[in-house]
């Protein structure tokens, strides 16, 4: 289940839509008090905005602040260049919480080295047209820490991640969690020092395919997981090098073919079902490693969602998925990022679903407060 975020950690996002709606088509300007027109992140009522820089023929230019105070809105305050009503150039842009952005600026969307702050959630990098794509250090609440590869402002790629508990992984990743080859590492150490550990593929946060498992206190299990745990064929050596080669289910041994250290076998079923209460609950604890997402389900703070209406002469001929991320901002969605799965042969009409997706959620979605929702779409053939 996706967690709802706290008001810091939702405000870290807040500042990328403001300024930075790379999928928003239609900019919003509002007047300040003496009739100085400037970028604003939302359609805002006149004279809701005050700008102490200078106003040339009609726009914020050049250095200033510009404080946006609008009742029932977030207040947010700008220091900065001004380029023909745009933020432009180095700035630094917060609201009252302390929340906010620090870095190069280009027409209203950051662009260049930067820095997000949240109380103790950040993400720094280099953005480009509103977006960080490539090397990043993201610090959620709570104090995990993910340094490597960013894409859409989000940890995806090759990376790695101090989680709070100390706990440690190496590898592939997306959306926080493991996801590919990798290597897991737990802080929690054993009586004589050891610290388990896996190796091996993951999905989606869990252990699924080959993979090596350490035991802290010794011994290990090598062979097949399926999300988390030990299954189908493989090798169990415990720290008392008692060995089992064989099948599993559900973490566990099916079949009593214990061998000794010099390959005598083990006949008797008490000690085979010994060895079944000794193995550590390691093996369940990979299956719940779940960092934060900082992301919500769109039906569990939003209303008036419309469904999703094809466009005309549009049909498609396999099921195709969509899923959507959108960062909602005084209950408004303002930016949406969309991923497709369809058929090779849905492909030339995928852009105008995706279009379609976009106005949907954008037009229709009244959403509480300041957030990132997440949804998918299922578009059926026909």
């Amino acid at each position: 289940m996706l967690r709802t975020l706290s008001n810091p950690s939702i405000a870290l996002l807040l500042m990328t839509a403001a300024l930075s709606a790379k999928a928003q088509s239609v900019e919003h300007w509002t007047t300040d008090t003496q009739g100085c027109k400037l970028l604003a992140h939302r359609p805002l009522n006149e004279g809701a905005t005050t700008w102490s820089g200078a106003c040339t023929d009609g726009l914020a230019e050049g250095p200033g602040r510009v404080n946006l105070n609008a009742p029932g809105q977030i207040r947010v305050l700008y220091e900065g260049s001004m380029r023909s009503g745009r933020p432009s150039g180095p700035g630094r842009l917060s609201d009252a919480s302390g929340t906010g952005y620090e870095g190069e600026v280009l027409n209203g969307r950051f662009h260049g080295p930067g820095v997000l702050r949240s109380g103790t959630a950040s993400l720094r990098g280099n953005f480009v047209d509103g977006v960080l794509d490539g090397p990043c250090v993201q610090i959620q609440p709570g104090s995990h820490r993910y340094e490597g590869e960013c894409r859409n402002s989000r940890p995806e790629g090759v990376g790695r991640v101090q989680y709070a508990n100390g706990d440690v992984y190496s590898g592939a990743i997306r959306f926080w969690l493991p996801h590919g080859e990798g290597h897991y590492l737990w802080a929690e150490q054993s009586v004589s020092g050891g610290q388990s550990a896996f190796n091996g593929a993951f999905v989606n946060g869990k252990p699924s395919g080959h993979g090596i498992y350490q035991f802290a206190g010794g011994g290990a299990y090598e062979g097949r997981f399926d999300t988390g745990l030990p299954s189908g064929s493989g090798q169990l050596r415990t720290a008392d090098e008692l060995t089992y080669d064989g099948p599993f289910e559900s973490g566990m041994p099916v079949k009593p073919e214990l061998l000794k250290r010099d390959g005598t076998p083990v006949v008797d079923r008490k000690s085979f079902e010994a060895l079944r209460t000794r193995l550590p609950t390691s093996f369940q604890a990979v299956a719940f490693m779940t960092p934060p997402r900082p992301y919500v389900k769109a039906g569990q703070v939003c209303s008036g969602m419309q469904r999703l209406s094809m466009p005309a002469n549009t049909r498609m001929t396999a099921m195709a998925r969509f899923f959507a991320t959108a960062l909602v901002i005084d209950d408004y969605v303002v930016h949406v990022d969309i991923s497709a799965d369809t058929a090779p042969e849905d492909r030339p009409n995928r852009k105008a679903l995706m279009a379609s997706i976009r106005t949907t959620m954008m037009d229709s979605y009244r959403c509480q407060g300041m957030l990132v929702i997440e949804q998918e779409f299922h578009v059926a053939p026909g």
